[in-house]
């Protein structure tokens, strides 16, 4: 490996003490040198780029967070050790730490075993726990930031950390972070806090497992917007970590485990795993040797064309780029994402092109008329609040050829809608016109082969996986429509779950819960309820490697994902248990009179609330509150923790006919009320934000993605509306 670039025009012979003998890489900030002191010792030294040095209170933002930095220490990270904060231009040196870096690994090998992916996530925790005592957040967690030593990985570079409040460490209009490793709240504006961190963890952790980030690649607008609105892809990342992992990369940073608890399990698991034994075969065997090879402490970007942006978000106020502005992406390579982002934003308008651009990466083309432009996917503008119905909301409407739409998906571009006419079919996001559409069933009948709202398909690796009323699992390529595989018997109203390489569904009217090899259809395991039990949960709930599913005798088992084996039961009565969801730790299950908070783990109760009759769907979790139905068309707003009410509220006569759906504070509904309408609700307060009339009852989930919400309604069309 090259140890240094050749030096160009410009490069210093001396920083401070230290005589520069190459350079190493760039980033937002500056450049990185190679530096000796008088003594020969090598550091790494990073030189602030001009225009960022010449700000007063960049230099005033920048001395304190040295300061803080400085104070970092411990067994996992390679701390600053000097700087001139007055200097011109302004520096700080970091120890120059020999160790292959996991972006290189990860490129030159692929994904990693447990064993050692384990230890790598300890380790990272347990930096992160050093450098948070310190006051300060990293902000810059990637995986050309983390070195391979011989005892555990390493984390480099605090140039962009951020010191407990303080502002972040930009100039004002700049936002500096890794697309692909950036939080949500990064993205957006929001406050940034260690829970950054945690998630840039989950992300990195997902890298190594597979060799792929959690949101793809792509333009770096393209990854920020599936960052910020978009379920992480995790099914490379072993099944007894996926659980740590995805909450770590959950949107709430609220929802992310703390990094001290983080660290509690990790390091079991890892011990547990083989630990640093495991890790010094496996770093040795990546290196190529039993010595680690020298790297630099930053890996260079190559140079990408500019790619224009519409708006991006500082840590204030959304702000508009001017004509000739730009992101420059690192190129979009599977093994190292996105390398760190500096957007420069203006106060000029954009012109229409660019937005028309940024509107077709979100999945809505310029038919959608999102006026704020294509950037305002990812600010938090304001929502209309008003009651009346608002026609100018629809983008479009597809029609079903006057069948009533079971339950839909939307990803890539495409809503794919499961019809009761024996239908699967695939529409684009940005004009609703039809792709394809392939029959997957027989047609329904008024006696037997209605199904519920929630049949609804499942996208996962290139397929779409989806129970039919002929009692059958289809696989359908998602591109072309085509038949992939059947399998079978499956419910008429069930709703696979894809986890990793498998997929699981439910019999019809039956006993038997079962799993399939997604990519084939072969049966991998079946699970038998209890005798003269029927498993009612329409969608099984799936976290790390366990599946939990009801049956109407009111028992919720919980299933081990490999091979179908009990590991608990509770038993909450005698009514039919609704589709669980599992968050933090805590399994949630509702029948018609309680909903009941489960230890994930063991089934235990922490707590249950008579709710005095719901509807038969499962409550839907966001930022530690829970949202439920019930009877006389209420809708509740629950502490997850302890099930206290936040708020109820009733803006429907008629039933809610599905879960809700919680996106970006505000909660859609689909009810059958006479009005026929799709609501939007405050979700702090209960407050109708608006609501839309359809022909028909609103049958399936809203699916909200980006700034657009789907539904289905009975009038026999898919309706694109503005959220």
């Amino acid at each position: 490996m090259e140890l240094s670039k050749p030096f160009e025009a410009g490069d210093p012979e001396r920083v401070g003490p230290y005589r520069i003998v190459g350079r190493l890489g760039e980033g937002g900030m500056g450049r990185v040198y190679l530096g000796l002191s008088r003594s020969g010792r090598k550091f790494a030294v990073k030189v602030v780029r001009p225009e960022l040095s010449e700000d007063p209170s960049f230099r005033q933002r920048f001395a304190r967070e040295v300061a803080a930095a400085r104070a970092v220490s411990g067994a996992f990270t390679a701390p600053v050790v000097d700087a001139d904060v007055e200097g011109s231009p302004a520096w700080l040196a970091t120890s120059y730490v020999r160790g292959q870096s996991l972006a290189d690994a990860v490129a030159a090998h692929g994904g990693w075993p447990e064993g050692p992916l384990l230890v790598l996530a300890a380790g990272l925790a347990e930096a992160l726990e050093s450098i948070h005592r310190t006051g300060v957040v990293h902000r810059d967690l990637k995986p050309s930031n983390v070195l391979l030593g011989p005892d555990g990985p390493l984390v480099i570079d605090f140039g962009i950390s951020l010191v407990g409040g303080a502002t972040a460490l930009t100039t004002a209009g700049v936002v500096v972070g890794t697309v692909g490793f950036m939080s949500p709240e990064q993205l957006t504006g929001r406050p940034v806090g260690t829970a950054s961190d945690v998630f840039s963890l989950g992300a990195v952790v997902t890298l190594a497992a597979g060799g792929n980030a959690p949101f793809g690649t792509g333009s770096a607008p393209e990854v920020m917007f599936r960052s910020v609105y978009e379920e992480p892809d995790v099914s490379s990342v072993p099944s007894r970590l996926r659980d740590v992992v995805t909450r770590c990369l959950a949107k709430d940073p609220e929802q992310r485990p703390t990094v001290g608890a983080l660290l509690d399990e990790l390091a079991a698991m890892a011990e547990r795993a083989g630990g640093i034994a495991d890790w010094r075969a496996f770093v040795a065997g990546v290196s190529g040797s039993g010595t680690p090879r020298p790297v630099p402490t930053v890996v260079t970007p190559q140079q990408a064309p500019s790619l224009p942006v519409d708006e991006a978000v500082t840590q204030t106020a959304p702000r508009r780029v001017a004509p000739g502005q730009a992101v420059t992406p690192a190129p979009a390579e599977p093994a190292a994402g996105l390398e760190t982002q500096t957007v420069l934003l203006g106060g000029a308008r954009s012109d229409p092109a660019r937005r028309q651009v940024l509107s077709v990466l979100a999945g809505v083309g310029a038919a959608a008329g999102l006026g704020g432009g294509g950037w305002a996917l990812l600010s938090s503008g304001s929502h209309n609040r008003g009651g009346p119905a608002a026609p100018d909301r629809k983008i479009w409407a597809a029609g079903t050829n006057g069948a009533v739409p079971l339950g839909l998906a939307v990803t890539g571009g495409v809503v794919y809608v499961n019809d009761f006419d024996g239908y699967l079919t695939a529409w684009d996001t940005a004009t609703g016109k039809k792709l394809w559409a392939c029959r997957i069933g027989i047609s329904g009948d008024s006696e037997t082969n209605v199904g519920p709202a929630e049949a609804t398909p499942a996208v996962a690796g290139g397929l779409v996986y989806v129970g039919s009323t002929d009692q059958m699992l289809y696989a359908i390529d998602a591109d072309s429509g085509k038949r992939r595989w059947t399998g079978g018997p499956v419910g008429r109203a069930a709703s696979p779950v894809v986890s990793g390489d498998m997929v699981f569904a439910h019999g019809d009217d039956s006993p038997v819960f079962s799993a399939w090899h997604a990519s084939n259809g072969e049966k991998r395991w079946e699970f038998v309820a209890d005798y003269d039990e029927k498993i009612s949960t329409l969608t099984p709930a799936v976290s790390g490697d366990t599946v939990y599913i009801g049956t109407d005798a009111g028992h919720l088992y919980a299933l081990n994902i490999r091979n179908g084996h009990q590991r608990w039961k509770f038993d909450a009565g005698t009514m039919p248990i609704a589709s669980p969801a599992v968050s933090g730790g805590t399994v949630f299950a509702s029948n018609d009179r309680k909903l009941f908070a489960l230890a994930a783990e063991s089934g235990r109760p922490r707590w249950t609330l008579a709710t005095g009759g719901t509807s038969p769907w499962s409550p839907a979790l966001s930022a530690g509150y829970l949202y439920l139905s019930s009877e006389h068309a209420h809708l509740h707003a629950l502490q997850a923790a302890d099930g206290k009410e936040r708020w109820k509220t009733s803006v429907t006569k008629g039933t809610i006919l599905a879960t809700p759906t919680v996106a970006r504070g505000v909660v859609y509904l689909g009810t059958e009320d006479l009005d026929f309408n799709v609501y939007a609700v405050d979700a702090a307060n209960g407050h109708l934000r608006w609501k839309y009339h359809t022909g028909s009852y609103v049958v399936t989930r809203p699916v909200v993605v980006g700034r657009v919400v789907y539904i289905g309604s009975a009038d026999g069309h898919v309706y694109a509306l503005r959220a």
